[in-house]
């Protein structure tokens, strides 16, 4: 099955530095449509659980967890979720995701890096609500570039990619316990 190729400017209106979406729950649509696009993308899930397909591999996806959509590269649809999955979902042009990794990090990992497909993250508790609550604030806040790029930048120091995160490297059952 062939991905259709969604592009910035036919979803979003000229000058939009990014949209904040919380989508809930997922309609029959947004599960049967196999897609790819010209920008980036970050959404994690809020509650329930679903199947997601990125590049042909079926992941399940639970609350905390989150995968960094790459331009051009992924082509992904949920193919399942209950009828609570809630997901929220930070787009932006491909072009400030070139610029932040130019600018902060020259790694060849970045935002999913050359494998077959995104990294999938489980966020902790902490991460979760720090997280929830500043895309919350970015669905009515006014398009600015600092915003954005605070938000962004947050994630990726969150999850390790701008240094090694020791908690992040431990076994499962040892950060549940520092929990």
């Amino acid at each position: 099955m062939k991905a259709t190729l969604i592009h910035w400017k036919s979803c979003f209106p000229q000058g939009r530095i990014f949209n904040a979406l919380c989508v809930n729950p997922i309609t029959a649509g947004m599960k049967g449509l196999l897609h790819t696009h010209d920008f980036a993308e970050v959404f994690w899930i809020r509650r329930g659980t679903g199947v997601h397909l990125v590049n042909g591999q079926k992941r399940e996806m639970r609350p905390g967890d989150l995968t960094m959509i790459r331009p051009y590269r992924d082509a992904h649809k949920f193919l399942s979720g209950a009828s609570d999955l809630t997901l929220m979902n930070i787009a932006f042009p491909a072009a400030l995701l070139t610029d932040i990794k130019r600018r902060y990090f020259d790694s060849a990992f970045f935002w999913g890096g050359k494998t077959a497909c995104p990294e999938l993250y489980h966020l902790t508790q902490t991460e979760q609500q720090w997280l929830n609550a500043a895309a919350d604030a970015m669905l009515d806040a006014p398009q600015s570039r600092i915003l954005l790029d605070r938000f962004l930048l947050n994630i990726l120091c969150s999850i390790g990619m701008a240094q090694p995160d020791l908690f992040r490297a431990c076994p499962d059952w040892l950060r549940q316990a520092c929990e």
